[in-house]
């Protein structure tokens, strides 16, 4: 019996502009990133007499650093400080100096010492993004280790926390399979990036739901309606008065109001752009939707 990952959640702190805008700096994409862990299935059969979960975290581990490194990373700095001992699982980057992107994979229950070093590696100026890994569900990977962290409780713990630092929270889950067992095809109509098919687009939740945890599912991000409305963009950033944005950095790039798009399709296009003001963030004068180049799609539940 080998495990395979069949579904990974992913969380972005502060949010999701912050960590593509951290991401586009190591040339990859938050849906990248999370398909790298979904593409993870053990080499090692399921043993009784050891603690199964190490031996995942270490080849998690190698497949991370193996699929990262093809796409253009080389192993970075393996320390969070010149002065102290602590190690990352996984330190990547394009050169080899900073920024460093530094990986924890955490299946004991250590995730307040990774916080920690994640805190420390910000402050030494050496830390670009930092990347949790966590098990959604313990009862996938060994539902004896009790202690063992899941997603839900750490995602609530991190927004509690507020870090300082573009943090990218992952929860994966799976089941063990025979050798040679084939994944199950994906459903008709779609996937999301998390191998479940996409939840209906609607922010006014049925009478007797719940309230907060539909919200959090139904998010709006530049990411979810450059898919949805098959704009195209490599980045796409959403804000909700459409007035406020991190620096586009991948072309053809998108800014997001809850109505509708500007496209720009190369970064000429983007810094001449009399309707922009690019310094650290950029400032749209009167909203995107004030620009000639904006295209509105008429989507009255978003918000």
């Amino acid at each position: 019996m080998f495990f395979k990952v069949t579904k990974v959640s992913d969380h972005a702190f502060p949010d999701d502009a912050w960590v593509e805008q951290a991401l586009a700096l190591f040339g990859l994409t938050q849906d990248e990133v999370v398909e790298a862990v979904r593409g993870f299935q053990s080499s090692t059969a399921l043993r009784q007499d050891t603690g199964h979960q190490q031996i995942l975290a270490q080849e998690l581990e190698r497949h991370l650093g193996s699929v990262l490194q093809a796409r253009g990373l080389i192993a970075g700095r393996e320390q969070y400080s010149p002065r102290l001992g602590e190690r990352p699982d996984l330190a990547l980057s394009k050169d080899g100096r900073a920024p460093q992107l530094y990986v924890e994979i955490e299946f004991r229950p250590n995730v307040e010492k990774d916080l920690v070093k994640f805190q420390i590696g910000a402050n030494t100026g050496l830390l670009g993004l930092a990347v949790l890994v966590l098990a959604e569900s313990r009862d996938d990977i060994n539902p004896a280790y009790t202690t063992m962290p899941e997603f839900g409780k750490y995602r609530e713990l991190i927004r509690e926390l507020k870090p300082s630092y573009p943090l990218l929270l992952l929860g994966l889950r799976g089941h063990y399979v025979e050798e040679g067992e084939q994944p199950e095809p994906p459903p008709k109509g779609g996937t999301s990036r998390s191998g479940t098919p996409p939840a209906p687009d609607t922010s006014v939740p049925l009478e007797g739901e719940p309230a907060k945890e539909p919200q959090r599912q139904q998010q709006i991000t530049g990411r979810s309606l450059n898919r949805e409305w098959k704009v195209g963009a490599s980045q796409a950033l959403y804000h909700r008065d459409g007035a406020w944005y991190h620096r586009l950095e991948r072309f053809p790039g998108a800014f997001f109001d809850p109505n509708g798009y500007v496209l720009f399709r190369t970064r000429e296009e983007y810094e001449r752009s009399p309707y922009l003001s690019i310094g650290k963030h950029v400032n749209v004068r009167s909203g995107i939707s004030s620009m000639p180049a904006y295209v509105r799609i008429r989507r009255e539940t978003a918000t």
